[in-house]
């Protein structure tokens, strides 16, 4: 678990995400008597590595929730910011599932087959056959920011869960406070979503594939895990623009 945090802490959130894991590793040596330093220390790694398995994995991999993880201690260590998210962070993300992202910006296609949606203006009757049902895809799961506001009656352990994710999305994948502090609103924000197909949708919830930033702004190669992925023609990269204005 802790081995490919570090591995992959590059990757989501640059050399600021790759500072945060290795200093909150490190910081499992800190502490502990003379006489009991190397059970100290794999006690800490162990509260370190359950920490996030179950505030950002079991989060985004299983879809859980807030009222669905049963671990009330977290790790110090991996939430260095807690105090500031607290001051941010005053209510969770409504029930509310109207979808917000924008099928004007992606053309109103799937952005990885290029197929049309079904409500794509004008579409020719001739090629009525091509288009598709599209949805809108959380890259970051709305679960992450579903919880009760800690006033309720007995909430107290989810609005701390909540905090706890928000810290580590903070400092692992470099999260923008911005983002943290309206978080129940930037998750429904265009900016998290994409336009999918239902197949290539389910390929992607279920960490069948998934994109890699390249050099080129707004070109991601698509990296694939297992079948069946839902990518008809399995492309090996994608570029994103905004075609709004076309519409």
């Amino acid at each position: 678990m802790l081995e490919a945090m570090a591995y992959h802490a590059v990757g989501y959130g640059g050399d600021t995400g790759r500072r945060y894991t290795v200093s909150a590793i490190c910081a499992c040596r800190h502490g502990g008597t003379p006489d009991n330093v190397e059970n100290h220390i794999l006690s800490q790694l162990r509260d370190l590595a359950t920490t996030w398995l179950s505030h950002l994995l079991f989060m985004v991999k299983v879809n859980g929730s807030h009222t669905k993880r049963h671990d009330d201690t977290p790790s110090v260590i991996a939430t260095p910011t807690l105090d500031d998210t607290t001051t941010e962070l005053t209510q969770g993300a409504s029930n509310s599932r109207s979808e917000k992202f924008k099928l004007q910006r992606d053309g109103y296609r799937c952005v990885v087959s290029g197929a049309p949606d079904i409500t794509f203006p004008d579409y020719p009757e001739d090629r009525i056959h091509e288009v598709v049902f599209t949805q809108a895809c959380h890259i970051i799961r709305r679960a992450v920011a579903e919880f009760d506001p800690p006033e309720s009656a007995n909430k107290e352990s989810q609005y701390l869960s909540a905090l706890t994710t928000f810290d580590i999305l903070r400092n692992y994948a470099s999260v923008p406070i911005a983002n943290i502090a309206d978080f129940h609103e930037a998750l429904d924000d265009p900016s998290n979503g994409i336009t999918m197909n239902f197949a290539a949708h389910r390929g992607f919830d279920t960490f069948a594939w998934c994109l890699k930033a390249t050099e080129v702004p707004n070109k991601y190669n698509v990296v694939y895990y297992r079948g069946p992925h839902g990518l008809h023609g399995k492309p090996s990269e994608i570029a994103f623009s905004d075609h709004s204005a076309e519409f």
